[in-house]
């Protein structure tokens, strides 16, 4: 009797005990306003739901996942849904959003405007799709306080990705939100133009 009950316990105890030391370490749910003022840091993993209110920061993120900024360390499992989903390792599910950035090799689907991944198995869906295959010149015009296309979560990763030579790719930030001032795109863009294609040569009347 002693022996069955003994035998009874480790398996309840196999079944419900963490597989590794950071399944141990994982919480079923995280609310964030943005890191580190949330309620589990960001070493933490997720096994469950997180909403980040503006920002949110967590190692691995297993199961639904939505908020403004959305970011894992350690890898994504299930389903991202925000303005900005940002996983630094692997994707197994579905990224939904403005900007999907994900850093190693991802199974499932991006759904966004601009879609970057180091290797994607499944469907990619936006209007720019993997960055490092752009190997044009390109410039890229953008605001500091632009909080739908974040400097730090979006901007720079998209850059940083361009497959375009270091010398043929330039980004600059202005001092703005989304809408940049006509004069000063325009001083960018001719001296640009000018760099990449030549100077247009001046008519003498």
């Amino acid at each position: 009797m002693f022996k069955t009950g003994l035998r009874a316990s480790v398996l309840v105890l196999a079944l419900f005990a963490p597989g590794s030391a950071r399944a141990e370490e994982a919480k079923p749910i995280n609310l964030a306003l943005f890191t580190p003022i949330q309620i589990f840091p960001a070493e933490t993993s997720i096994h469950g739901f997180r909403l980040s209110l503006l920002y949110g920061v967590n190692r691995e993120m297993h199961g639904l996942d939505v908020g403004l900024v959305n970011r894992a360390t350690g890898g994504v499992a299930g389903f991202q849904w925000g303005v900005v989903n940002w996983d630094e390792s692997t994707l197994e599910g579905v990224q939904l959003s403005f900007v999907n950035y994900l850093g190693g090799k991802g199974v499932g689907a991006q759904l966004a405007t601009v879609n970057i991944a180091e290797a994607q198995t499944g469907l990619q869906w936006g209007f720019v799709n993997y960055a490092p295959r752009i190997r044009i010149p390109t410039l890229m015009l953008n605001g500091r306080y632009d909080f739908g296309v974040p400097v730090e979560t979006a901007q720079n990763p998209l850059f940083a990705l361009l497959g375009s030579a270091p010398d043929q790719k330039s980004h600059r930030v202005y001092e703005t939100g989304h809408a940049l001032t006509i004069e000063g795109v325009r001083r960018e863009i001719l001296p640009w133009l000018d760099r990449v294609l030549g100077p247009v040569p001046t008519i003498n009347r």
